[in-house]
C-alpha cells in the first residue's frame, strides 16, 4: 500500500509502480492496487494500464459482510472488459497468480 499512497504526486513512487506493472505484464501477472484513498491516485495507475482497485475510496473494511459502495465511486473507474468466451467481468492480466501493489 505504500507504493500507491500519493502516487499523484511522487514521480519516484510513480516510476517504481511503473517499472512492477511492465514486469507483471510482461510476465502476464494480475496486479492488485491496494491501499487506493483519493480519486488521483486511482486515476494515476488507471493510467498505468490494467489493474484492479481497492481501498478506503471504494469502502471502508468491513467484518462478515458485503459493504455498501456509492454508486457515484464507478464513475471514476474504467469497467474491465468481459472474459473472451465467458460472463462476468475480468481483466485480461486477471490471472491466477495475481500480485498486489
Amino acid at each position: 500500500m505504500a507504493s500507491t499512497r500519493n502516487i499523484d504526486k511522487d514521480r519516484v513512487r510513480r516510476a517504481i509502480v511503473h517499472g512492477i506493472l511492465e514486469t507483471c505484464r510482461e510476465l502476464k501477472l494480475g496486479v492488485i492496487a491496494e491501499g487506493i484513498v483519493t480519486a488521483e491516485e486511482c486515476l494515476v495507475l488507471q493510467d498505468e494500464g490494467d489493474a484492479l482497485f481497492q481501498g478506503y475510496l471504494f469502502t471502508k473494511p468491513v467484518f462478515q459482510h458485503l459493504p455498501k459502495v456509492s454508486p457515484d465511486i464507478f464513475a471514476l473507474v474504467k469497467p474491465l472488459v468481459p472474459a473472451t468466451g465467458g460472463a462476468g467481468l475480468a481483466s485480461p492480466r486477471n490471472a491466477p497468480g495475481a500480485g498486489s501493489i
